[in-house]
């Protein structure tokens, strides 16, 4: 699915700016209009240590 590529190409994109996951997360849901709970499964899934 295309929001779901990009997603994750914010959530890398943030992830080198060097935001914490937790700024991500709130991002993403205003981005994408979701919900916390589903913005943190998204970027959960994207996230690299």
């Amino acid at each position: 699915m295309a929001k779901d590529a990009a997603i994750r190409a914010t959530v890398e994109a943030y992830q080198e700016c060097g935001l914490a996951f937790v700024d991500v997360v709130k991002k993403i849901a205003a981005k994408f209009v979701l919900s916390q709970e589903t913005a943190e499964k998204e970027v959960g899934e994207c996230w690299r240590d």
